[in-house]
């Protein structure tokens, strides 16, 4: 059997990165050193939970065994969860199952922040929970090239199955920002 290991980028080594900036509704990517992007890292999100991510372009994505850490950790850090969706990382390329999703609902006008923040995790942890348990991933895999190919030959494909997830804070996530506003 063929072991494959999908390639993993994170806050630490001797490349500059891509972290996600989002300011006042707005994103948009920046190439830093590792020294900001250290210190970006802590105010947002513990090294322990980044380093289990993958990241591509502008987007973190967790193994799925990673999602609930990385969730609990936004919380902690009064991160708001818009939600995010299912992807295959492979050294190909990333197949997407934007069909796979699991978002919370938009910020309710009177709702206070930590209020949002608390209900927003717990809604995508549970649709997130749902849909592993009912997805039959290798299926969903099977429809692209590269990944049947990798199955064929024995791989593992729940190596490079990951979940990216979308945060924000306070006063970048108003109540009519949601994760559509990220694409």
């Amino acid at each position: 059997m063929e072991n494959l290991e999908c390639s993993k980028r994170t806050c630490s080594g001797n490349r500059p990165i891509h972290f996600w900036i989002v300011t006042s509704g707005l994103h948009f990517s920046r190439h830093l050193s590792n020294a900001i992007l250290d210190a970006m890292c802590d105010k947002f999100l513990p090294y322990s939970v980044l380093s289990k991510a993958t990241l591509r372009g502008k987007e973190y994505a967790w193994p799925f065994p990673a999602v609930e850490e990385a969730v609990t950790a936004a919380v902690a850090s009064r991160l708001a969860t818009f939600g995010g969706q299912a992807q295959f990382r492979i050294p190909e390329g990333t197949c997407e199952l934007y069909w796979l999703s699991a978002d919370s609902d938009k910020r309710l006008p009177d709702e206070g922040w930590d209020d949002y923040v608390a209900r927003s995790a717990a809604e995508v942890l549970a649709k997130f929970v749902a849909m592993w348990k009912q997805t039959d991933f290798t299926k969903e895999a099977r429809q692209w090239p590269d990944l049947n190919r990798l199955h064929t030959q024995g791989v593992d494909l729940n190596q490079c199955l990951c979940f990216v997830l979308y945060f924000g804070t306070e006063p970048t996530a108003p109540a009519e920002l949601s994760k559509a506003d990220f694409k």
